[in-house]
């Protein structure tokens, strides 16, 4: 054992580079930045919770079934948030009263005033916004169908605020469950940066590079719609959810069903189910979030599932599709593929920088060594437990 781990050791040694050891001192110290000062990333979840939700207080941009139509509805819908969000405070206030008597719960507290801030700046929006009607919302009153002028958020609020207070008398349980998303603040950072991703992809043409090679061969509209479903799925996956990938493609997707003479709703259907089948195949972001909540399942089990329910979704709407519209058998032109394979030429140029980053990695960092390295850890791990056990 001694012996081996003096050889991994001038391994070690006879394959490190200059740059390697940069690139260590740079990863180590961020390491070590990030490690030291974890508790911050809750604090700018926080942050960017507020800023995105105060941005949509101030646009009316929260989800609802409909928007308000009048002065009347404007106001239902802002006393409703205003209640809501009073609640979350109240919720919050209860929860400190518990923490005050429990020892080194400082933290927990410092984050639960934190929270308690953002809903009462949400309040102040809420109660502005209720006085100061925009002008060009008309005059009017309330009917049987204003209620669905009211933010989802504000629903599942009203929901979970009637069973923790009536039901289990339990007035801290908003709080509790709202401290839970703080846990996973990192898991929802990087979600945010996966949109940010998303929309600098939409400024690029690669989308449009990439539907172009399919163009030649002038594909009915439902055999589009199937092929568009296939090929998107991976994508959506890499790039963590559905969302990001809409926003990259989705208007692209939409515009090329519509000139094969796609219907609006196998258009809008298409493009919707593009960005969203992906979410179950490795190695999705959301599946991650959805195994760390839930602790009887791990990721491998949902991606090892996840596979199979992607391929009968895909090919069950495949079957419908081609099977209701009809007209489904491909007939490409002459010289298709000639023209598809030219098509191929303006994506050179993005392949030639992926296979240059890649090449740069494993020659100047010298990843190949590096991954060698923790084989042989592995390795050497798992021979001390078989060892162990016997």
């Amino acid at each position: 054992m001694c012996a081996d781990k003096h050889t991994a050791y001038q391994n070690n040694i006879e394959k490190a580079t200059p740059a390697l050891g940069v690139f260590k001192t740079v990863e180590q110290g961020f390491a070590t930045f990030l490690l030291e000062n974890i508790e911050l990333t809750k604090y700018l979840f926080i942050a960017i919770f507020a800023m995105a939700a105060a941005v949509a207080a101030l646009d009316a941009d929260h989800i609802a079934l409909r928007l308000p139509r009048n002065r009347s509805e404007w106001r239902l819908s802002q006393a409703v948030q205003f209640f809501v969000n009073g609640t979350m405070v109240f919720s919050m206030h209860a929860y400190l009263g518990r923490l005050s008597s429990s020892p080194g719960t400082d933290s927990t507290a410092m984050l639960q005033f934190a929270c308690a801030g953002v809903f009462g700046l949400f309040m102040v929006i809420n109660a502005i916004r209720f006085l100061y009607v925009p002008k060009r919302i008309r005059v009017g009153g309330l009917a049987l169908s204003s209620g669905l002028v009211i933010p989802l958020y504000c629903v599942m609020g009203l929901i979970a605020m009637s069973y923790f207070f009536f039901a289990d008398g339990y007035a801290s349980g908003l709080a509790i469950y709202f401290g839970m998303m703080s846990n996973l603040s990192s898991m929802f950072i990087n979600i945010g940066l996966y949109v940010l991703v998303g929309m600098v992809l939409k400024q690029t043409r690669l989308p449009e590079l990439l539907l172009n090679v399919i163009k030649p061969y002038n594909l009915p509209a439902p055999m589009l719609a199937s092929v568009i479903i296939f090929a998107t799925a991976f994508p959506t996956a890499f790039t963590g959810a559905s969302g990001i990938f809409i926003l990259a493609v989705g208007g692209v997707v939409y515009d090329e069903l519509r000139r094969a003479g796609a219907g609006r709703q196998l258009a809008l259907a298409t493009t919707a189910m593009s960005g969203s089948l992906g979410v179950v195949l490795n190695p999705c972001l959301l599946i991650v979030v959805v195994a760390a909540l839930n602790k009887e399942i791990t990721t491998t089990e949902m991606y090892d599932w996840g596979f199979w329910v992607f391929l009968f979704s895909a090919t069950l709407f495949s079957f419908i599709v081609c099977k209701t519209e009809g007209n489904w058998r491909p007939r490409p032109p002459p010289g298709a593929f000639k023209a598809s394979l030219r098509q191929l030429m303006p994506l050179l140029p993005y392949v030639a920088l992926a296979v240059a980053v890649i090449f740069t990695i494993y020659a100047v960092l010298g990843l190949s060594s590096w991954i060698q390295r923790i084989q042989r850890a592995v390795d050497s791990a798992n021979r001390d437990a078989c060892s162990g056990v016997s």
